[in-house]
């Protein structure tokens, strides 16, 4: 079943514009020639195919639809909760090869050690305090001892893949150049060596090599080891990686949408009116930069997201209402950004106004309008090109930021692709936000040391039983309290009560703070 979000709709509507701008660019000789000098550029062309690879995944990762799920004979087709994109099908090795915790890149252990149960020589079942083996990564390898041979062989192997590809992507290019030139192949090689085409296609094929010899490896090794290691909850870094390049295009290209026509059309409209004009938009855009801009940005995000909580049954998934933060947030940092730009278009358009083809325009009697359209607005594009340009990492560094303190990028949008689809079907009841996936994640840390916690008082109590002295004897209930104090016992209460949530299965909201609290005890 086909979803289509609000950004995907922007998305493919912004590829659609740009395809038509250079079908029309085609047909217009003097937009043809500039754009020609561009792609006489050795620089212009290898920065051309490394943005081909970033927007080809991100265009794979805005096509999502909802996976069938299996029905019983005679029943109607039913459909998951769950919205995963093209990427994600492509990429299910990663997504799904989940750990428990933190893990090392290429590592076959857990970072931290646990208390593990091991048969000694006499048969017996110790307990010992260890770094537990990875589910996935490194799993095939039956000793460990040979894990660095294994990714060496794995490395060379892509390598080799990669070189492979990339001779029959050069050979492709030769064969094309010698047909349309009408030379042998060996010249036509010799042609593209020697930069002797009026396309880079050098500068081309070797930006391609280091991206193939780069991709190559990493797509031998990610089968079976974890080539950046896990995060907190054992999901892989690389996946993570790979899924925010849509997130960094969505923000960079729409942001960047909704603060241009602010900051073109305020800017030159202060630098060309004057007077009072000048003096509105620059008391208007000097107060926005007073405000603190972190600030700023994550007020108005709260209050989207009280709006959003407020109306869960507009949103059939999770997928959809995190889509809609999204946009929200990239509303909100293109209304609070455009301040910068508007100064310095304002500087340009006091100059140019000042010039002798402007005062003649005025002179013959041609409009405000026109002026600023036909003469000023294409004698300030330059500037406006350099500023997106830069700010566009700007904003994603911004987008970074708010996620950190809990107000980007709403965290339910990799928990949907990454959670066991108990959790995830629980959450999408729900209207997943930062919170409710703040306390997803403490439940599964949770889940992860209640079986530690545990240990730890099996432990005490066959020391207790053994008759053993110090803090491990079992010593009778009222002495318990006289020695080791109440709190303390509430807090072996509490742990009581984790495991038996992290036992259960995931809770809301209620069951956390009853869980979270001191002075919950089980009856």
């Amino acid at each position: 079943m086909l979803v289509i979000l609000w950004t995907d709709v922007l998305v493919f509507l912004l590829v659609v514009a740009v395809l038509a701008y250079f079908v029309h660019v085609h047909r217009q000789p003097y937009l043809l020639v500039p754009w020609r000098r561009v792609t006489q550029s050795a620089y212009g062309m290898s920065a051309l195919v490394v943005l081909t690879a970033f927007v080809a995944i991100g265009l794979l990762d805005s096509i999502h639809y909802r996976p069938v799920l299996e029905s019983k004979a005679g029943q109607g087709v039913a459909y998951s909760t769950e919205v995963s994109s093209v990427f994600d099908a492509i990429a299910s090795p990663l997504r799904d090869r989940r750990e428990r915790t933190y893990s090392a890149p290429f590592a076959t252990r857990a970072y931290a050690r646990e208390t593990l149960e091991i048969p000694g020589p006499d048969g017996e079942v110790r307990q010992v305090r260890e770094f537990p083996r990875l589910t996935w990564g490194g799993a095939h390898l039956k000793d460990e001892a040979g894990r660095n041979q294994d990714v060496f062989g794995r490395a060379v192997l892509g390598m080799a893949l990669a070189a492979l590809a990339w001779l029959a992507l050069a050979g492709a290019v030769a064969w094309r150049h010698a047909h349309a030139s009408k030379r042998r192949l060996g010249e036509a090689w010799h042609a593209l060596w020697g930069a002797e085409t009026r396309t880079p296609w050098r500068a081309i094929l070797i930006t391609a090599g280091a991206l193939l010899a780069l991709a190559g490896p990493v797509l031998t090794l990610c089968a079976y080891y974890h080539v950046l290691g896990t995060d907190k909850v054992g999901r892989d870094v690389l996946y993570l990686a790979l899924k925010s390049i849509r997130t960094g295009l969505v923000i960079g290209t729409l942001t960047t949408l909704v603060m241009m026509p602010f900051a073109v059309l305020l800017g030159i409209m202060a630098g060309y009116f004057r007077g009072w004009i000048d003096d509105l938009i620059q008391y208007l855009y000097t107060t926005v930069n007073s405000i603190p801009g972190v600030l700023l940005i994550a007020a108005a995000i709260l209050l989207v997201q009280v709006q959003l909580d407020q109306h869960p049954e507009f949103f059939q998934t999770t997928a959809q209402r995190a889509d809609l933060r999204l946009l929200c947030l990239c509303a909100i940092l293109g209304l609070t950004s455009w301040t910068g730009l508007a100064r310095l278009l304002r500087g340009e358009s006091l100059k140019l106004r000042e010039l002798e083809f402007i005062q003649a325009a005025q002179a013959f009697g041609v409009r405000d309008l026109s002026i600023i359209t036909r003469h000023i607005l294409p004698n300030v594009m330059h500037i406006v090109l350099i500023s997106l340009v830069m700010d566009f990492s700007g904003l994603v560094l911004a987008e970074a930021v708010l996620s950190y303190v809990g107000v980007g990028v709403d965290p339910s949008w990799f928990c949907r692709r990454t959670c066991s689809p108990t959790r995830c079907a629980t959450l999408s009841t729900r209207g997943c936000g930062s919170g409710h996936w703040r306390r997803h994640e403490q439940h599964e840390r949770d889940a992860a040391s209640c079986s530690e916690s545990q240990d730890r008082a099996a432990r005490r109590g066959r020391a207790g039983a053994r008759g053993g002295r110090g803090r491990y004897r079992n010593p009778p209930r009222r002495d318990f309290r006289h020695r080791r104090g109440i709190g303390q016992r509430q807090d072996d209460d509490r742990v009581v009560a984790l495991a038996a949530a992290a036992r259960d299965g995931p809770y809301h909201r209620g069951q956390r703070r009853a869980v979270g609290s001191r002075s919950a005890r089980p009856a």
